[in-house]
């Protein structure tokens, strides 16, 4: 199911009130003050202090672009209300709804500047580790979605790119060859795997001589003679 994003109004015993907008996959009514409060610590604190409040949801159905305006306009009609909780609007204000050039470049700038950091890498790694340990279903999803489908825009995107199972010449970075050992020692193979591993090797002809020589040896001669052409 889509998720679609609706605008909505907390309000407490004293009048205060609070405007927000929120997106789910589930009716409005039925995430509203059910699963769903508010993302506002203001509203937080107040509903930790008291079980007296009540929602009213404005505007529902809508795409996030569509509900983040007119979420902002009402807050920007009732900012200067003293019992409006809302403390920021950006409605009217220059840019609103559109991120320019400088404002990507710099979000661009950090991005790079944080996977620099091995530390914040690590942590990332951790907690994406984590979620697709804890959600087995997720995994499912993403193969059943996947399976079968042909992307070759993503392929050639990714072909060259350090890592990638179409890397052939790209240099590994060191200690590529140990990392890849390690995750797959003792780690249990498919009966697939054993056969092609036991089976007969694939052969080819060295025409020069007429001698038949497996894969990996004829990819060593023909190495070796491209060295001795280098050095000529």
């Amino acid at each position: 199911m889509t998720k679609l994003y609706y605008v909505y109004r907390v309000e407490f015993p004293d009048s205060t009130y609070y405007i927000g907008y929120r997106g789910s996959k589930k009716a409005a009514s039925d995430d509203f003050l059910v699963t769903y409060f508010s993302s506002s610590k203001i509203v937080a604190e107040r509903m930790k202090r008291t079980n007296e409040y009540f929602g009213t949801i404005i505007y529902k159905d809508l795409e996030k672009g569509d509900a983040y305006e007119r979420e902002q306009k009402l807050i920007h009609e009732h900012i200067n209300d003293p019992l409006c909780l809302n403390q920021v609007c950006y409605y009217k204000r220059e840019g609103f709804g559109v991120i320019s050039d400088a404002a990507k470049e710099k979000l661009s700038v950090k991005s790079k500047a944080r996977w620099k950091d091995p530390e914040y890498k690590e942590r990332l790694r951790a907690a994406h580790k984590a979620r697709w340990a804890a959600n087995p279903e997720l995994k499912e999803r993403q193969v059943a979605r996947l399976k079968g489908k042909k992307r070759p825009e993503h392929s050639a995107a990714l072909a060259g790119r350090p890592g990638h199972t179409k890397c052939k010449g790209v240099p590994k970075p060191k200690g590529h060859g140990a990392k890849v050992s390690a995750s797959t020692k003792g780690v249990p193979k498919s009966e697939a795997a054993k056969q092609k591993m036991s089976g007969p090797k694939p052969r080819v002809c060295r025409l020069t001589d007429r001698k038949e020589l497996s894969v990996n040896h004829y990819t060593r001669w023909i190495n070796s003679l491209l060295l001795q052409e280098e050095r000529v």
